[in-house]
């Protein structure tokens, strides 16, 4: 056969598919979308694997050297796999200790601050010219306490929203279990999987490309790896740094805002800003004066730490 010929069919069989996918488009998606659904335990193991093998691997790396040769253990990889998780539910325990207190404490704050301020801010939009009484009565509907006396009236509909989300949190929850069990699977038997993945890939792509795919892989791995690595060791710096800078110039929810710096630092550029401005908005609601000096404790601390650190 021919190049040209090559060519011809190549393009007819392409024309074909694509005529088939056009006429078939919402059955093609939805076939497609099934797919998804039914793998998506399998994804989420996945990348939860890929991220969990970083922490894993120095882990693993540390009790291979100082265990190992000693002759007290013979597999380190599912203790090391136990500590990873261990330490992973400790960041989370941590963070829902320091976050979920602060969090109510500002949300009730807010409240309390919005009830006072309601009246002026009134006055001052009735003096730009604004219509408030939409305003009006929104405020009065959520502080009127004969909404929860109406809300009686529609038991009917409350239980089968509540059967409904109960039936969703229910498959959600067996979809975390099965990505668990994928994640455990997958970074128990990393070197069998890499291994059996190398072998397809060089049985059924042309050589070239599957050293190239190879290597490419292995790339994108090590510099992963070197960035979440070294972006944890930032956060705390980060986060450290300006829980203690909020504490010496005594701003409100110092550690609410170290803890967003430092979860907020593994998004580049507008991470920062993110964390500054929530801070700068739940202690605006306590002191306003506080909140433009921790505009410019926020800037001071970042930079010394972005410059210096």
């Amino acid at each position: 056969m021919n190049r040209q010929l090559k060519n011809i069919l190549y393009g007819t069989g392409f024309g074909v598919v694509l005529f088939v996918f056009l006429t078939n488009y919402g059955k093609v998606v939805g076939s497609v979308h099934g797919v998804i659904s039914m793998l998506q335990p399998l994804l989420i193991g996945g990348v939860l694997a890929f991220v969990l093998n970083v922490p894993m691997k120095r882990i693993e790396s540390v009790l291979e050297k100082k265990l190992c040769k000693k002759g007290r253990f013979t597999s380190y990889r599912g203790i090391s796999l136990f500590l990873t998780i261990l330490a992973i539910i400790g960041v989370l325990a941590i963070l829902c200790v320091v976050v979920i207190p602060q969090i109510v404490a500002s949300g009730t704050t807010i409240i309390e601050q919005i009830q006072i301020l309601y009246p002026e801010w009134i006055v001052e939009l009735e003096k730009h010219g604004f219509d408030t009484e939409w305003l009006e009565s929104l405020y009065a509907k959520l502080m009127d306490e004969k909404i929860l006396s109406q809300a009686t009236g529609h038991i009917g509909s409350i239980l089968s929203t509540l059967t409904g989300t109960i039936s969703t949190v229910a498959g959600a929850v067996v979809n975390v279990v099965l990505a668990l069990v994928f994640m455990v699977y997958f970074l128990l038997d990393k070197n069998r999987l890499g291994r059996q993945s190398k072998k397809i890939v060089q049985a059924y792509l042309p050589e070239k490309i599957s050293e190239r795919l190879i290597a490419t892989g292995k790339l994108m791995t090590e510099m992963y790896a070197s960035f979440l690595g070294r972006q944890c060791v930032e956060a705390v710096i980060l986060g450290m740094l300006m829980w203690v800078s909020y504490m010496i110039f005594q701003l409100p929810y110092s550690g609410l805002v170290a803890v967003l710096t430092g979860l907020l630092a593994f998004i580049p550029y507008v991470g920062g800003f993110l964390a500054c401005a929530v801070g700068v908005f739940v202690i605006y609601m306590v002191d306003p004066w506080k909140a433009l000096l921790s505009i410019v404790v926020f800037l001071v601390t970042q930079f010394i730490e972005n410059q210096f650190i």
